[in-house]
């Protein structure tokens, strides 16, 4: 889900168009010892970097106060037709969390998938903003653009 469609939201005219699917292939499903979880995008900007994570809360689902717990999942890049691909191995699903070291019986689970600007200059370049360029911490280096696109409904909660 692209929250630049959605009216009041970070609007980036290079991504109004942009769709992306996330599957989920289950361990459980075929006896394996990890998920695979891959993300297809098309309509991005071409040849531009994102940075991939799973995040607590999505903008899309109110009460929104912020994104909680992230975890980095991958780099993601569109070729020169805007269209990315990428796979990646682990755990997706009901039982994705991180511990939460405040209350050891409550973990927090991580069901949104997002991906964010690689950097604050190449989303200002991309989206044509004339502000200051913002930074957030969704990279390796903690200084990413903004929000991108992301799930709504903590979809990965739903496979079991």
């Amino acid at each position: 889900m692209n929250p630049g469609l959605l009216a009041g939201k970070f609007s980036c005219p290079a991504i109004q168009h942009a769709v992306a699917r996330v599957t989920v292939r289950n361990r459980f499903a075929t006896h394996a010892d990890n998920d695979t979880l891959t993300l297809h995008a098309s309509g991005l900007p071409p040849n531009t970097g994102f940075d991939v994570f799973l995040v607590e809360n999505s903008p899309l689902d109110p009460p929104f106060s912020g994104f909680g717990f992230g975890w980095y999942q991958s780099d993601l890049e569109s070729n020169a037709a805007g269209v990315a691909e990428i796979r990646v191995v682990g755990i997706f699903d009901k039982e994705t969390f991180v511990e939460n070291p405040a209350n050891q019986f409550a973990p927090v689970h991580t069901y949104n998938v997002g991906f964010w600007f690689n950097s604050p200059a190449e989303q200002q370049q991309v989206c044509g903003n004339t502000l200051a360029a913002t930074r957030t911490p969704f990279n390796g280096e903690q200084n990413a653009g903004l929000l991108a696109m992301i799930s709504h409904g903590a979809p990965l909660q739903m496979i079991q």
